[in-house]
């Protein structure tokens, strides 16, 4: 399989962030490529900091895909008003995850084929580890 890199949101204890995406405090970037995982860089989320006029707006959504150009997965521990409108908008497979950032990474290892076939349905806009 491709090389797939994806985007962890942390809270500052570098646990997942339970909260959405944009409001998580930290990015962990993780590279997946035959089953392997490569941890890459844990940068400040930008996307925090981001004003937006109101929450959920298309604005943050825009500078979100922009940040994430070259991700393909995105992860949070919820869903944001955003979240669907990646996938439609900038082609990014946003995943809400009930499981903590080690079981929610065994899960990407064991599931990322059923996951990226997931996603191939047009209607498919959020998909959720439970």
């Amino acid at each position: 399989m491709e090389k797939v890199l994806i985007a962890i949101a942390l809270d500052k204890n570098g646990n997942l962030a339970k909260t959405h995406f944009g409001d998580a405090d930290f990015i962990q970037y993780i590279q997946m490529e035959n089953g392997e995982i490569t941890f890459s860089e844990k940068k400040e989320n930008i996307l925090k900091n981001f004003n937006e006029e109101k929450h959920g707006g298309h604005g943050k959504m825009k500078f979100a895909a922009e940040v994430l150009q070259d991700v393909k997965i995105v992860i949070s521990g919820a869903m944001s008003p955003n979240f669907k409108r990646l996938k439609t908008n900038a082609n990014l497979y946003p995943i809400v995850s009930k499981k903590d950032l080690e079981n929610t990474i065994q899960y990407l290892k064991d599931n990322l084929q059923k996951i990226m076939k997931f996603f191939s349905g047009k209607e498919n806009l959020v998909y959720f580890i439970e």
